[in-house]
């Protein structure tokens, strides 16, 4: 085997490999000691694992001996430490991290075998045996005292510890592993490990068998360990439903689904149950129990779709037009008709402190919970979860004046809980609390807020959707998604005004734009104009809207925008003229006083006269140009 046009530690990967030791790449330590992954903790020994945790996405699921992938891995990352799958080698590894536990398990018996020392300082020395027919996978670990692993991965030479000293052979004492290892692990050392399988402890001072990477208190740190399983009627342990319960823990505690997957195939060796570990489709059933997990779905059988690997089978999954005139239209499930419905995303813009996107949808959620229409449209009941960026003091008042405080089907996420949180993983709660109260709709207010991406961030489009693949995701599940954001500062039309990329608006299904009526004057403060953009003909595109003075807040529709200008136009209109004709108006008077355009003038006036409310004297030429007035009553009276 060629192993010289990889780096040193590939070519111990390779080496590895070809001895049936399935291997993966590892993070390592850079000349400071500090993890070169970067994480929060990464220089911190205390909270990090630097320089042993994997590299790949699905960590130890992914070990292989394929030389191609290998060569590919330390092509990208030549200085990545080297990590061996123990189960799938066959392996136990003994290996004690202090001076009295070397003597210890001297002591009790170590048979010669392949060694080699950690970089830990003295007594750190790994003892490599065949593991035996009977002997347990799975990994007892004490941090400072001792590993005796049969299961996950141990970190092989000549990767570099936390200490910038390698991980080095030492027997066989040229370092090349001319012979694998041909001596079984002592019985004491299966004793031990069975044991622990069994439940029971083969130490006397009761400790806990391997620290979780998170913070798990209660239930979640019982399954953990196994000490807390889901058991079947036969009394055996239900792998499937354990698993289940522990990524509920683990998404709790703020982990990552994509880390939670790989937290699950390594506990499926830990503990020693093996429910898919050694399956080829392991990663794929490992991802839908944390799916599952995600969406708030009960433990129960793990069922995935077979894969399709012929070329021929894959061009199945392209249709013809006529094969999808075929397919069934599903029914929008619209919670405010035209603006929300579940699976679909919708965006709501408007200037910050200026447009009332809080209150607006404060009022839609109120009308939503309350079964009243909303803008004259009929409402479909579903409970609501809420993110919201302002503190509670502030929110509380918001909710007291739109009728929703002490509602028990309103549910609340405050940015203030969730700060610092990665965007996906606040989302992922999110989704896991519609689910667990039955909640149909999802709103964050706003989308910036809570997902960090500000500044000259938002403008990128590569941000924009990885902040908005999340909240499509949760549509997916089948909510209806409402997400807020600021309009930049020079505004714009529907579509255009919210900040930053356009791929925000290209994302979602429905775009909102709220806005204060131009040009208004005293009297319509409270009057909005609502613009849309949508993929559905429902949504109107645009809506003259008004918000009643009294609590609990509420917008109601008062007419399509150029109908409405039109009537209150006309009532102006009639507001200004008298029936004296000596004081008849001309238009410019009337375009001078009423701000308005020249032709909708003309237009209503023309409306006025044919509707017999107003009548004009004059020639309408210059020096005789046409004066309007109100018609007499009694003469218009008559006329009826």
């Amino acid at each position: 085997m060629t192993v010289t046009d990889v780096s040193p530690l590939g070519a111990a990967a390779l080496l590895y490999a070809a001895l049936e030791w399935p291997v993966i790449p590892l993070h390592s330590p850079d000349v400071h000691g500090v993890c070169d992954c970067r994480q929060p903790d990464a220089g911190d020994p205390e909270k990090h694992p630097i320089g042993k945790h994997p590299r790949t996405r699905h960590g130890l699921a992914d070990a292989t001996c394929n030389t191609e992938t290998i060569r590919r891995w330390w092509g990208m990352w030549p200085h990545a430490n080297v990590g061996i799958d123990l189960a799938r080698a066959g392996l136990v590894d003994v290996a004690p991290d202090s001076l009295e536990w070397f003597a210890e398990f001297t002591a009790r018996g170590l048979p010669p075998t392949l060694r080699y020392a950690s970089g830990g300082g003295e007594g750190h020395v790994h003892h490599l045996y065949l593991r035996p027919e009977g002997c347990a996978a799975y990994r007892d670990t004490h941090s400072g005292e001792y590993d005796v692993l049969s299961a996950g991965y141990a970190v092989a030479p000549p990767s570099v510890h936390r200490s910038r000293r390698p991980y080095t052979w030492l027997h066989p004492s040229d370092g090349v592993l001319l012979n694998t290892a041909t001596v079984a692990a002592p019985d004491w050392v299966v004793g031990m490990l069975n044991a622990r399988v069994r439940g029971k402890q083969a130490r006397t001072d009761q400790e806990q068998v391997g620290d979780p990477p998170v913070d798990l208190h209660g239930e979640a740190l019982e399954r953990w360990h196994g000490r807390l399983f889901a058991v079947r009627p036969d009394g055996r342990v239900n792998r499937s439903d354990s698993l289940w319960y522990l990524a509920v823990g683990l998404l709790d505690a703020g982990c990552r689904p994509a880390f939670v997957e790989q937290l699950l195939a390594e506990t499926d060796v830990r503990l020693g149950w093996t429910k898919f570990s050694g399956r080829r489709d392991a990663l794929e059933r490992y991802r839908v129990i944390v799916e599952h997990a995600v969406a708030g779905r009960g433990p129960g059988p793990v069922r995935i779709r077979s894969q399709r690997v012929a070329t021929t089978d894959q061009l199945d999954l392209f249709l013809t037009a006529a094969q999808l005139a075929e397919v069934e239209d599903e029914e929008i499930r619209w919670y405010a008709f035209g603006y929300l419905a579940g699976g679909l995303v919708t965006e709501l813009d408007g200037k910050v402190k200026q447009a009332g996107k809080s209150t607006f949808v404060s009022a839609l959620c109120r009308c939503i919970l309350e079964g009243e229409p909303w803008l004259d449209q009929a409402t479909r009941y579903a409970p609501i979860v809420y993110l919201t960026e302002q503190s509670a003091p502030s929110f509380k008042r918001n909710l007291k004046r739109s009728g929703l405080l002490g509602r028990s089907d309103f549910h609340i996420l405050l940015w203030s809980k969730v700060r610092g949180w990665k965007w996906e993983d606040v989302v992922t709660l999110a989704r896991r609390k519609c689910a667990a109260v039955g909640a149909g709709i999802l709103i964050v207010d706003t989308l910036g807020q809570f997902s960090g991406v500000r500044g000259d961030g938002e403008n990128s489009s590569g941000n924009a959707l990885v902040v908005m693949e999340p909240l499509q995701a949760a549509a997916a599940d089948g909510l209806a998604v409402l997400a807020s954001r600021h309009d930049r500062k020079s505004g714009g039309d529907v579509g255009d005004s919210g900040r930053g990329s356009s791929a925000f608006t290209g994302a979602v299904d429905v775009v909102l734009h709220l806005q204060r009526v131009p040009g208004d004057r005293a009297g319509k403060e409270r009057q909005r104009l609502l613009e849309a953009i949508s993929r559905f003909e429902e949504t109107p595109e645009q809506t003259l809207v008004e918000l009643n003075e009294d609590e609990p807040f509420s917008y109601r529709a008062i007419g399509d925008v150029e109908q409405v200008r039109s009537v209150r136009l006309r009532q102006e209109i009639l507001a200004n003229l008298s029936v004296d004709p000596d004081l008849g108006m001309t238009i410019s008077d009337l375009r001078e006083l009423l701000s308005c355009d020249r032709s909708a003038l003309s237009k209503a006036l023309w409306e006025l006269m044919k509707d017999r409310l107003i009548w004009r004297t004059g020639a309408g030429k210059n020096g005789d140009p046409y004066k309007y007035c109100l018609r007499p009553q009694q003469e218009a009276d008559d006329d009826e």
